[in-house]
């Protein structure tokens, strides 16, 4: 490790870690956050935690009734997050600020009845029903690049906040 690596660990990039797991965030490796990924170095999703957590804050009240959202529906908001860049950076993060602010209203039937219903991705009313991640680090593969990510945070299972360091 060069010198300037290992005073950037001792700097910022240990202090960063501790603060947020301070803050409650849970910490996982890099090869949880793998693992998470389903090893594919493409995609920033943690999409077995967002599954979970979208479950966990989405049930539709109808007619007196709670309902989960119907499996197609929950893979349907997270396939939906998983923006392809092909547009640019700025339409990619326009669609994922209006997803993440505003939800979706995926269509169900309950009872022989189809009506849309909301789905949110965080808890704005209740922050503390959100769950919040951070990794060490991680790489991030784009079509004819690589970065490493540090002190990458999660929230929901989402991307949140990453600091790069160059390659």
């Amino acid at each position: 490790m060069a010198a300037s690596e290992f005073l950037e660990d001792l700097v910022s990039h240990l202090p960063a870690l501790q603060v947020l797991c301070n803050l409650g965030y849970q910490y996982l490796t890099p090869a949880e956050v793998n693992a998470l990924r389903d090893h594919r170095k493409g995609s920033v999703l943690l999409k077995p935690i967002l599954d979970q957590q979208l479950r966990k804050l989405n049930q539709i009240q109808y007619k007196g009734q709670t309902v989960p959202f119907s499996d197609a529906n929950i893979k349907s908001a997270i396939d939906d997050l998983d923006v392809p860049l092909n547009d640019g950076f700025i339409k990619a993060n326009e669609t994922v600020h209006e997803l993440l602010t505003l939800g979706v209203a995926p269509s169900q039937t309950i009872d022989g009845d189809k009506r849309s219903f909301s789905l949110q991705y965080i808890d704005w009313k209740n922050p503390a029903n959100n769950v919040f991640h951070v990794t060490d680090e991680y790489e991030v593969e784009r079509k004819g690049s690589h970065q490493h990510c540090r002190s990458a945070s999660k929230g929901s299972g989402l991307f949140d906040v990453r600091i790069d360091r160059p390659s």
